[in-house]
């Protein structure tokens, strides 16, 4: 309901809104994390592991890291389709709730990107001990010329399949062909299917 009367709403002007602050708190203590673990963990700890990918790591962003990286995004993405029946169903109400609103699916896909990225995907791969994804005590090597830059581009990646005109400005050199093809979007539309009759139950946001 409070969402429903926030003036003049889009994605942009939400996300300084405190009611997107509640949203991703109520999501990220949800089992949506769970959903997230089974996803990817393993895929993360093959890619950190890689010993490929370690090496480019250190001499910075090529054409050949973003290959491997899109090789990794997108079974993180089938692996994430395959496993939607466990994706929690008041998550998808609350994205449902607000790109019903819009009958365009580029407007969906705005605000399915400030819920599903910026809440989940992206955080949970930038910080993966605090989402479960490693274990607490697992050490991830910090350096910024190390796996952690292979980390936070994986986490660009599906920013910049829906934005590739970023990857031009960011990245020229940089073939973005691999980058678009992920089947981000199919996934993100996916995500809200879920029955017109469901009801949340206890405490609501929306």
């Amino acid at each position: 309901e409070v969402g429903d009367n926030i003036p003049n709403i889009n994605p942009n002007t939400f996300r300084t809104h405190w009611l997107f602050d509640s949203i991703k708190y109520y999501m990220i203590r949800s089992p949506v994390i769970r959903f997230m673990r089974i996803s990817i963990s393993d895929l993360i700890f093959k890619l950190i592991r890689d010993k490929e990918v370690i090496e480019l790591s250190k001499s910075g962003p090529s054409q050949l890291l973003f290959d491997k990286l899109c090789f990794y995004a997108n079974d993180m993405i089938t692996n994430m389709q395959a496993n939607l029946e466990i994706f929690p169903s008041d998550i998808k109400y609350i994205m449902k709730h607000f790109t019903d609103k819009f009958s365009n699916q580029q407007d969906k896909i705005s605000w399915l990107e400030i819920f599903f990225l910026d809440c989940v995907l992206a955080p949970s791969i930038s910080n993966l001990r605090n989402y479960g994804i490693l274990p607490a005590t697992f050490f991830l090597d910090p350096s910024p010329n190390g796996i952690s830059r292979s980390l936070n581009i994986l986490a660009q990646l599906f920013r910049y399949n829906l934005h590739p005109q970023q990857i031009s400005i960011r990245y020229p050199d940089i073939n973005s062909s691999k980058i678009t093809s992920l089947p981000l979007k199919n996934l993100l539309i996916n995500l809200i299917n879920i029955d017109d009759q469901y009801q949340i139950t206890g405490p609501k946001l929306v």
